[in-house]
């Protein structure tokens, strides 16, 4: 034992604004792909998927996505493939629970297909596109 105390390690502020930024940019991914996808159709149940998922999208993200996020971090695991299953694991949890009890297999694998997409634009907003990121 040296006598000092421990010190805790705390991300750096530069990784901070791109975390921010992260959640600011991820939620609205899903309903605009959604949108972009369905343009032209009157479906109103697409579009009140999309005003629902919009407004859970960032909570789903907060309670799902950063306590993952976490473990990831203290995991090492800051790859790609880690980024994208998580992400994707996050976005059928929320769209199942949204739409339990009803028959939207359709809906539901759209936005766990978007919830790859969003972790993989997660991870370059967080460590760009360096495989091994240097935090």
């Amino acid at each position: 034992m040296t006598g000092k105390a421990p010190t805790r390690l705390l991300p750096s502020r530069s990784f901070l604004l791109r975390l921010l930024l992260g959640y600011l940019l991820i939620p609205p991914i899903p309903p605009i792909l959604l949108l972009l996808a369905e343009r032209g159709a009157s479906n109103s149940e697409w579009q009140g998927v999309i005003l629902i998922y919009g407004v859970f999208g960032l909570a789903a993200m907060l309670v799902l996505g950063s306590p993952l996020l976490f473990v990831f971090l203290r995991m090492g695991w800051t790859g790609f493939v880690h980024f994208m299953s998580g992400a994707a694991l996050c976005a059928f949890i929320t769209s199942f629970a949204m739409l339990r009890g009803q028959h939207n297999q359709p809906i539901i694998a759209f936005f766990t297909i978007t919830g790859v997409i969003s972790g993989l634009c997660f991870r370059i907003i967080l460590f760009g596109f360096d495989p091994v990121p240097k935090s």
